[in-house]
């Protein structure tokens, strides 16, 4: 480990600060909590399984783990006021699980429905959903796209936030061979929206206009009230055009808020990239 790659992680705890919806105590804990990982686990332990606040996380990547806890826990990309204390959330992509510890220990009375694609990711988060013993979260070992059956996936077997059901994305990977050409299940996420949701979160690398597209189309974006997305922008993506995306979602009466850019990259670095991605938030005004 470098010491330009331990300042580069230590960039992300110093945006921590700026964060007005934490307390200085929560925040403190957060940093020593991502710290130990960092330094200690990296230089010593070498674990699978590692402690972050009073959560036992296992995971695959080193690298993927750090990564994750940065944008969800540290950043804070999914902190939003949901305004019940017992949310229903949907959560599609769910990596190994640190969204559902995210959203369980703010809202430890939300009801969870995860979706991810990937047998052995999936593998990981049900387990660190088990080892915690967070309640009421349901989870499906399946790719929420635009149809029901089986589709093309690209699992990444170093780096399991980067895996796809997008051929497109895929190809502006700048390590191709890291990924595995596998088949997958599929579900429409339109079968799953029966009533209220607080939350939608989507990270599904590229399918988001498809998932999109599809509740819209069977009127389930009514039942939703937030939601929040990783947008991935790739113009040979031509199923997960943005503007469509945006007329629908205001179509549907949602306010749209974007933030957080891959890396806090500046345009002039992002300009130069074939693809990258940035944080999109829709939300409905209280009636």
């Amino acid at each position: 480990m470098t010491i330009k790659s331990i300042l580069h992680r230590l960039n992300t705890p110093l945006q921590l600060f700026s964060r007005e919806d934490i307390g200085v105590r929560e925040k403190v804990k957060l940093i020593l909590s991502f710290i130990k990982i960092l330094i200690l686990n990296r230089l010593f332990k070498r674990s699978r399984v590692v402690k972050f606040l009073n959560y036992k996380v296992e995971f695959l990547s080193q690298s993927n783990l750090e990564g994750i806890l940065e944008e969800i826990f540290l950043r804070g990309d999914y902190s939003i006021n949901l305004r019940n204390n017992s949310p229903v959330i949907v959560d599609c992509g769910g990596n190994i699980g640190v969204s559902v510890i995210f959203f369980k220990h703010y809202y430890p009375d939300s009801k969870i429905t995860v979706f991810e694609a990937s047998k052995k990711t999936f593998d990981i988060l049900k387990r660190n959903v088990e080892i915690n013993s967070l309640k009421d979260v349901s989870f499906l070992n399946v790719a929420v796209a635009d149809r029901k059956g089986k589709i093309d996936f690209w699992d990444n077997v170093k780096n399991p936030g980067g895996s796809t059901s997008s051929e497109e994305v895929y190809y502006s990977k700048s390590i191709s061979n890291e990924y595995v050409k596998e088949t997958v299940s599929s579900e429409l996420l339109s079968d799953y929206i029966n009533g209220r949701v607080d939350l939608l979160k989507i990270d599904i690398e590229g399918g988001e206009g498809l998932v999109i597209r599809d509740l819209d189309s069977k009127d389930k974006l009514n039942n939703i009230r937030e939601i929040i997305f990783e947008y991935h922008y790739d113009l040979n993506n031509n199923q997960n055009n943005f503007t469509e995306i945006i007329k629908i979602l205001e179509k549907n009466k949602f306010k749209i808020i974007i933030f957080n850019n891959e890396f806090g990259f500046s345009s002039e670095l992002l300009k130069k990239r074939q693809s990258y991605h940035f944080m999109v938030r829709a939300h409905k005004d209280d009636k």
